[in-house]
């Protein structure tokens, strides 16, 4: 099943090709005049392995997913398509980017505290896990984040004392499961639709009390529907949205370079990403999202029957 636990990139590349139509490899380009010329040519473009691009000026709150911190806590909630129930993921854990401070020289491979959600300790025994368990409960509304450091004993009191050790109590508000209302799927008849790229508006379930916006990522990972694939070639493109009003025209510029006829998916997420420090000692960053992804079929050249 298709993953998507990223919300952006941050390198933008822009490539064009005016008047162009990609079929099977070629690039196949007209010339106005008393004649209609056809000049064809390899197309390098699609022999390129990877093109990443984040289109927005402000990706807002979601910045903070690259800020270091010694720990993480993860959330999700996916869907590989809209019909699909959402998978409940939930991760904790050392994180990629660790903090050394000059009060101590390493971080514990184990996080020295016990996580709660509402009381509720998600994750036991592993650090990472896919359940079947129900989390829903736990979107659309301010959740209570506990976590406790495990006691320890002092030779300070004795033996058989016990200390509690601090922790940390926040409060953090989780939005709402996202859907995707429109394209409108109801059914498996309804998957890959055929999409118009100038002027793609797209519907999702609003959540007013979501003050980060929601993030859009095209992908397109070289698959045609008519033609040649580009098995060599991945492209992603990703817009935050500010307003998380429940509507939104993309611009065509999501779409350049993406060839007509395409299979490309379609990914919006929302979340709450905070970095809180525990104790005056580490760092600790908490994510909750949820996300769900469209297989579309992108249409650039529509034409009247004569």
């Amino acid at each position: 099943m298709k993953k998507t636990r990223y919300f952006f990139a941050l390198a933008t590349l822009f490539l064009a090709f005016s008047c162009a139509k990609e079929r099977g490899g070629y690039v196949e380009q007209t010339t106005t005049g008393n004649n209609v010329r056809y000049l064809k040519t390899p197309n390098p473009f699609y022999r390129l392995s990877k093109v990443d691009a984040f289109l927005s000026s402000d990706p807002g709150k979601y910045i903070d997913i690259y800020s270091p911190s010694d720990y993480s806590i993860s959330l999700s909630a996916s869907r590989s398509t809209p019909i699909d129930k959402p998978v409940y993921g939930y991760s904790q854990g050392l994180n990629h980017n660790i903090v050394v401070t000059g009060t101590r020289g390493f971080v514990p491979d184990v996080m020295p505290y016990t996580v709660t959600f509402d009381g509720a300790n998600l994750d036991k025994s592993v650090t990472r896990a896919e359940t079947t368990n129900d989390y829903s409960a736990l979107f659309g509304k301010d959740v209570t984040l506990s976590l406790k450091r495990a006691a320890t004993r002092s030779s300070e009191t004795g033996a058989g004392n016990e200390l509690a050790q601090g922790g940390l109590t926040a409060s953090l508000y989780i939005p709402q499961e996202i859907e995707i209302l429109l394209p409108a799927i109801t059914g498996k008849d309804g998957l890959y639709p055929l999409c118009y790229y100038d002027g793609f508006v797209m519907q999702w379930n609003a959540d007013p009390h979501n003050l980060n916006g929601i993030i859009v990522v095209v992908e397109w990972m070289g698959t045609m529907m008519f033609g040649y694939d580009h098995p060599e070639m991945y492209m992603r493109k990703t817009v935050h949205i500010a307003d998380d009003n429940g509507t939104a025209t993309l611009e065509a510029s999501v779409f350049d370079d993406i060839p007509d006829t395409a299979l490309c998916h379609l990914t919006i997420a929302r979340g709450a990403i905070e970095n809180k420090l525990v104790d005056d000692e580490y760092s600790v960053k908490i994510m909750a999202e949820s996300h769900v992804s469209l297989p579309f079929i992108l249409i650039r050249n529509i034409c009247d029957k004569q």
